[in-house]
């Protein structure tokens, strides 16, 4: 999420482990800007958009993330 949001010129959350209220707000942000429903919930459709989209070190099946953000709701199909 936050590659996207340096892609658009907005605040990073700092990359921590821990869940709080900054987190869940770029969440929300993140799932408006990809059209998700926003609900703050980090599920399927979520995770592919954040792997789809982020860094392409990171992102896609055989990244990095993928480990802690699998998705299996078909976006890589």
């Amino acid at each position: 999420m936050n590659d996207v949001a340096r892609q658009n010129n907005r605040e990073t959350v700092d990359e921590d482990g821990v869940w709080g209220p900054q987190t869940k707000d770029q969440v929300l942000w993140f799932q408006t800007f990809v059209h998700v429903p926003p609900d703050g919930i980090v599920g399927p459709f979520t995770d592919d958009n954040i792997l789809y989209r982020g860094d392409q070190y990171y992102g896609g099946k055989s990244g990095y993330c993928f480990t802690y953000v699998p998705s299996d709701s078909g976006l890589f199909e």
